[in-house]
């Protein structure tokens, strides 16, 4: 699934285009649940999504 995101995102600064949407939401938290609970790096060998993780987690509606 995640070289299907990987392909899928592209150049876009979101999963699903140019603007944040209930993917970007929903995968996000799986990605902050595997890498800040679990200390996964979950989806760090996928250049593009690690790059998205790191950018969507700064957001203040991403913080907790």
């Amino acid at each position: 699934m995640l070289d299907v995101l990987e392909t899928t995102i592209g150049d876009n600064e979101f999963l699903a285009g140019d603007r944040p949407s209930i993917v970007d939401c929903t995968v996000f938290s799986i990605f902050q649940t595997c890498r800040e609970r679990f200390d996964h790096p979950f989806g760090s060998a996928h250049p593009r999504l690690d790059a998205w993780y790191k950018k969507f987690r700064q957001r203040p509606s991403a913080d907790y």
